[in-house]
């Protein structure tokens, strides 16, 4: 994965990012239920928003395959640490 954020962080209470996110070598292993795909290179977005410590980061995204499209996007939370 190789992601590149813009971050505003005007004070030390509220910040935000965003920026281009690439996901390579994703693969699904169907562990012998289902063939194994892998996916090809997929390029998407990631959003963050945050307050003090912690915040909310959703990514979107979508894997292809030939004959195989799936929406890989993703709501999350993330912990920061400022020294």
């Amino acid at each position: 994965m190789i992601q590149v954020l813009a971050l505003y962080d005007p004070d030390d209470a509220f910040w935000a990012g965003a920026g281009p996110v690439l996901h390579t070598g994703t693969r699904f292993k169907g562990g012998g239920l289902t063939e194994d795909i892998s996916f090809d290179p997929s390029f998407g977005l990631t959003l963050q928003a945050g307050w003090k410590w912690i915040g909310v980061t959703y990514t979107l995204m979508k894997y292809q395959a030939p004959g195989v499209s799936h929406d890989a996007s993703a709501l999350g939370v993330s912990f920061r640490w400022r020294g």
